[in-house]
């Protein structure tokens, strides 16, 4: 299965962006490809259908599709862009607006304010919390589908509001939760553990 995630590049003034990888593209340009080459094939008998004409449309526009973040220490600035190359849409802040980054990991099917264990049982949770995340299921195997583990991470401006960033689907635990902790290195403010 195909999963939208950031990749993470860190530029050597310590800017670090947040951008979905080449292979995102990659992957939609060949299926547009592809069914471009179906819908060209059939011009010379039957006119093409309309769905092969849609899909062909959405994949060429996923091809163009970006989302961006940039945290530049050199400017004490975040840029987020997303949208179609070169009508995406900015939004623009200051570092000084940005009090924390906070993150939060929790399993699928886990009910807000229930305590979790993290995918590595090392965020935020005492011994005997972590006990009681784990005996949460009356049965002792957890469903295949409900053991996949989500990060969540998010700006938190200094009046409070808060601007996601991403929710992505945990892979490699001690290889992920070292976004959010560059972000926040970035940045130069605290990373804060939250519960969901």
């Amino acid at each position: 299965m195909f999963d939208l995630q950031f990749q993470m590049h860190t530029r050597p003034d310590g800017t670090v962006v947040l951008a979905f990888g080449l292979s995102f593209r990659l992957l939609f340009a060949v299926l547009a490809l592809m069914v471009g080459v179906g819908i060209a094939g059939s011009i010379g008998g039957d006119a093409p259908g309309i769905v092969p004409i849609v899909i062909f449309t959405v994949l060429m526009l996923g091809a163009l599709y970006q989302e961006r973040w940039i945290f530049d220490p050199g400017t004490r600035s975040i840029v987020s862009a997303h949208g179609l190359i070169g009508l995406a849409f900015r939004r623009r802040w200051s570092f000084d607006q940005v009090a924390a980054l906070e993150y939060t990991s929790y399993r699928a099917g886990s009910v807000p304010g229930s305590v979790t264990a993290s995918p590595a049982n090392d965020v935020g949770l005492d011994d005997t919390r972590r006990a009681a995340a784990e005996a949460t299921s009356r049965f002792s195997r957890v469903p295949r589908g409900m053991n996949r583990y989500f990060l969540r991470y998010s700006l938190v401006f200094s009046d409070g509001r808060r601007r996601r960033i991403e929710l992505r689907r945990v892979r490699d635990w001690e290889r992920e939760k070292q976004i959010p902790a560059a972000v926040a290195a970035a940045i130069g403010v605290p990373l804060e553990f939250t519960s969901l």
